[in-house]
């Protein structure tokens, strides 16, 4: 009798405590997002004023979100990541901004509609999640990178954003080097993610 209770007093102990590390890491992200909303509003004031170019201030949207990364989608500070814009350009996805970890080299990828999980959030016009994108029909083979590929890119979240006609302008894109880094998309990252897109789409 004592031993069950002490196993269902640990058990809503555990329960607690992640509830508390899901509330704190709930705050830190609305913290992070905030900061994003404060820059992405600088940016606009200074498109206006025809100070920047649209897609520098994309690329300045992508740099203070990777400054914010671990808190906003739980990256280690080591942790293999890319965060790229692509833009539509007849049913042709053109990369325009990019954040990354050093160490993954920029190819350039341009994908098409319904290609990769790039091109399927298109298709699809949803938010695509994957803990592990190289074991799905969307992973597309490049055999001169192959090796890197498959440790650079596992885990992906990918979301078409719109013109002001309602047509796909293009994606944003984040990957982690991690299994599983990415699962459900209703959780923080994806929450985080989706609104980094709303973002983005107002550029």
């Amino acid at each position: 009798m004592n031993h069950n209770l002490a196993v269902q007093a640990a058990s809503a102990e555990r329960r607690r405590q992640e509830a508390r590390e899901e509330l704190q890491a709930g705050g830190q992200t609305l913290a992070d997002l905030s900061k994003v909303s404060d820059r992405v509003s600088l940016l606009l004031a200074a498109i206006r004023m025809k100070r920047i170019s649209r897609v520098s201030a994309v690329q300045g949207v992508l740099d203070v979100v990777e400054s914010l990364r671990v808190g906003l989608f739980g990256f280690g500070e080591s942790e293999r990541y890319t965060l790229v814009v692509h833009e539509a350009r007849r049913r042709r996805l053109h990369p325009i901004a990019r954040a990354a970890h050093p160490a993954i080299p920029n190819h350039g990828r341009v994908w098409s509609f319904g290609q990769g999980h790039v091109g399927e959030a298109v298709r699809s016009n949803q938010l695509m999640v994957s803990g592990d994108i190289r074991h799905t029909a969307a992973w597309v083979r490049n055999p001169s990178t192959e090796a890197e590929d498959m440790r650079n890119y596992v885990s992906v979240m990918a979301k078409p954003y719109y013109r002001a006609n309602g047509m796909p302008g293009g994606t944003i894109t984040l990957t982690s080097g991690r299994v599983d880094h990415f699962t459900k998309s209703d959780a923080t990252a994806a929450i985080a993610f989706d609104t980094i897109a709303n973002f983005v789409n107002m550029v």
